[in-house]
């Protein structure tokens, strides 16, 4: 039997516990927001899937980032941004796996100083800097060699390395 999409009410529910209730913002067009980390840094989590626009964000949406983004520049505050399809063409595989307004969006976080946007549709690891944001396709721990990324600030960089997840040892 098929299973039909999460609706934006499941997804309120599943992810409740994982930021979204936190959310100091949410979009009205999509299940996007966005969640404080610390005093410093905002995460923009993008909804780059929903039914009325696989694979892309509605002009509504884009307008929501768009105040977000000023907002976080108001505050000083920094921006990591975060969303299910590519931002950017990593592979041969364009269609469904890079966002429709990829360019316009990437323009949008370059304007307010976003360096970093992770994604991760493709399943493996590749990292891509376009114009000084670069974007991180993080890999999924259901495909060889099983690992997780972690992202860290230090001294003003990003740093970004992986770790392997000894599946042997859950068998």
């Amino acid at each position: 039997e098929l299973v039909g999409p999460a609706t934006a009410e499941d997804f309120a529910r599943i992810y409740a516990g994982f930021g979204f209730e936190e959310a100091i913002a949410r979009d009205v067009d999509s299940i996007s927001y966005v969640a404080q980390l610390d005093e410093e840094t905002r995460l923009l989590m993008l909804d780059t899937n929903t039914l009325e626009k696989p694979c892309g964000l509605s002009k509504g949406t884009l307008a929501w980032v768009e105040e977000q983004l000023a907002a976080a520049q108001a505050a000083g505050q920094r921006v990591i941004a975060a969303g299910h399809q590519n931002l950017y063409k990593h592979t041969v595989f364009n269609f469904g796996y890079v966002i429709g307004q990829g360019e316009t969006l990437a323009a949008l976080l370059r304007e307010a100083g976003v360096e970093v946007f992770l994604s991760g549709h493709l399943h493996t690891q590749h990292i891509l800097t376009v114009d000084g944001l670069t974007e991180i396709v993080t890999s999924s721990l259901s495909v060889t060699p099983c690992q997780y990324g972690l992202l860290r600030l230090e001294k003003g960089a990003y740093r970004y390395e992986t770790q392997p997840v000894d599946v042997g040892a859950w068998a």
